[in-house]
């Protein structure tokens, strides 16, 4: 595989770029750039959502559409976050919800919006998300981890999907 770097993208907020052989624009039929997005953010409601270091194609021309690494990367994204190594708590029987580090099941507290940081893997590349949400802390372990409000998971996907669009990753 054949990579040349590029120099960063300035306002763009593009960290590195290198060419992959066989991805090519949609618009314009050129060769396509891998490129990391620095930072992008998303809202939805009270839950906000910075994506670091996201992967993409990005076509050479200005203005040309941009691409994720695969077609279902949305849903890998919101998996990863939801269902992998970001700290979120369970839901539990009768109004309780587990730890998600130390099992512990608890009452659940009322919430408290901050922000929580986390490494989510998706498609080979290591993705730094930081979230604005409800989280609750065990009394156990003193672990802070994401809230499991059904309202959560749905404004968290929102909130993902909106740092996407904003990113010009629309399709994906």
């Amino acid at each position: 595989m054949r990579r040349r770097k590029q120099p960063a993208g300035g306002a763009l907020g593009i960290r590195e770029r290198w060419r992959l052989p066989g991805v090519d624009c949609t618009e314009c039929g050129i060769q396509m750039e891998v490129a990391r997005l620095y930072e992008v953010r998303g809202r939805s409601g009270e839950i906000v959502a910075i994506l670091r270091r996201l992967p993409c194609y990005l076509c050479p021309e200005e203005g040309h559409p941009r691409a994720t690494s695969s077609n279902d990367f949305r849903a890998k994204l919101l998996e990863a976050v939801l269902q992998g190594g970001f700290p979120v708590a369970r839901s539990g029987r009768f109004g309780r919800i587990v730890c998600w580090e130390c099992r512990t099941k608890m009452k659940a507290p009322a919430p408290v919006v901050a922000d929580i940081e986390g490494e989510v893997h998706v498609d080979e590349a290591d993705i730094t998300v930081i979230l604005t949400a409800p989280q609750v802390e065990c009394p156990r372990c003193g672990r802070v981890q994401l809230d499991t409000g059904k309202e959560v998971a749905v404004s968290v996907r929102d909130a993902l999907h909106a740092a996407l669009a904003r990113g010009g990753l629309v399709g994906s």
